[in-house]
């Protein structure tokens, strides 16, 4: 019998936050997890869109994009725990749109640009995946250096974007603190919100010099870590130059 399937890519975190909704709902289902960069092609010939992740239903409807897929999991599959708690369902799907509207973008621009300097750490992101398309570990490292630039260029993520990126990180890592302050985020249940925010945190946390940003808030980081206790990639210390990082 079908199931519903996630295409994705390796250490997205909205892949991983769609494949973590499905999990919390106790809805099987199946990965098709594409190679970064290549999954342009695939997704614009199949899908029409040129993005991550989407996911398809057994009776033929295709859903774009991690809130749309987490709204329709919720839909489709509205047994508890919900993902959108009737309690603060508004604050919650606020919370989520800043998550992917103004926390995302961090994400990208930051990963991107750290492997472009750093493109033997891009393997790491992907050792691990289980890919539609197979890729042997030598062939993926070759890649790294050719992949990482258009990656960069796709997600923005230039010199003045990430050093203000990093300027202004203390600031986005506040905004989490107050959600968990009022509730939002940070339960006893993960909601919609929180697989949204701290998917993009814990993303953000394997490049070395972001992590020691997010590290100073202490909650936030514990946080990210208690609703994805892993997450794959690892950027090495010494990316970032040191008068880029906040005091």
């Amino acid at each position: 019998m079908a199931r519903p399937r996630v295409y994705a890519i390796p250490a997205s975190p909205p892949c991983l936050c769609v494949e973590a909704a499905l999990r919390l709902k106790g809805v099987d289902h199946d990965v098709t997890v594409l190679p970064p960069v290549f999954h342009v092609v695939h997704q614009r010939l199949r899908f029409g869109t040129l993005t991550v992740p989407v996911l398809t239903l057994p009776g033929g409807d295709v859903v774009r994009g991690s809130r749309a897929i987490c709204a329709r999991i919720e839909a489709e599959w509205p047994a508890a725990p919900s993902l959108y708690p009737a309690s603060n369902a508004d604050a919650v799907r606020e919370a989520e749109r800043w998550g992917d509207e103004d926390l995302q973008p961090y994400g990208r621009r930051m990963l991107w640009w750290a492997l472009r300097r750093r493109p033997a750490a891009a393997f790491s992101y992907v050792e691990e995946a289980k890919l539609a398309v197979p890729l042997p570990g030598p062939v993926a490292k070759r890649l790294g250096p050719v992949l990482t630039p258009v990656g960069q260029w796709r997600n923005k993520g230039t010199d003045d974007a990430v050093r203000q990126d990093f300027a202004t990180l203390p600031s986005a890592l506040a905004q989490v603190e107050a959600f968990m302050d009022a509730g939002t985020i940070g339960g006893e249940q993960p909601n919609a919100a929180d697989l949204q925010i701290l998917a993009v945190l814990r993303a953000l946390m394997t490049i070395e010099d972001v992590a020691r940003v997010i590290e100073a808030r202490p909650r936030v980081a514990e946080l990210a870590r208690r609703v994805y206790p892993s997450w794959p990639g690892a950027v090495p210390a010494g990316v970032a130059p040191g008068d880029w990082l906040p005091a």
